[in-house]
């Protein structure tokens, strides 16, 4: 019974406040170190003619910003961080996992891991950009890993039948 509450909290429950934390709110708390230059930056057209000018024409509102008066706003989904910053983001995102990691998977695989979770990171981070996929389609990707990994935990420890590949020292560290 364990294993269910454990497998439905990791699946459903745990993914939306990941999401949520390293997605939005990491993400917003790095742009102060990690600026790029952003739409609220840009100059609105006729504003001041020594500087180019970023002609609006006659729209009011675009797919990311939105015009008032003379200032454009920044869409939330996309906070305006350099590659850099994202990268920072995906990397702390793979460490704060590597210790689970290193603790279920034999050291081995660890290093590994932490690249591939530092990509699956910057991924998350560009799905959550575009309005038309957003936080929940990277809350539902991440969902679905989730849900992999501990059907794979959960198959070699209780032996699934077809799922000997994972046995035989794959997670060492949980006695498997």
């Amino acid at each position: 019974a364990k294993i269910v509450v454990a497998g439905a909290y990791f699946t459903f429950v745990n993914p939306v406040l990941e999401e949520f934390f390293w997605r939005v709110w990491l993400t917003r708390e790095l742009v102060p170190i990690f600026p790029a230059q952003s739409a609220a930056s840009m100059v609105v057209a006729g504003s001041n003619p020594a500087v180019p000018a970023y002609d609006m024409g006659e729209a009011k509102e675009l797919p990311y910003n939105t015009m008032e008066t003379s200032k454009v706003q920044e869409d939330p989904r996309n906070p305006p961080l350099t590659e850099a910053g994202k990268l920072v983001a995906s990397a702390m995102y793979a460490a704060y996992h590597f210790v689970v990691v290193f603790l279920i998977l034999n050291g081995s695989y660890a290093g590994g891991a932490f690249l591939a979770l530092t990509g699956l990171g910057r991924l998350l981070l560009e799905i959550r950009r575009y309005p038309e996929y957003g936080l929940w389609t990277a809350t539902c990707l991440h969902s679905g890993v989730d849900a992999v990994i501990i059907l794979a935990i959960v198959s070699a420890r209780y032996k699934v039948a077809g799922m000997s590949f994972l046995q035989g020292g794959f997670f060492p560290r949980v006695g498997l």
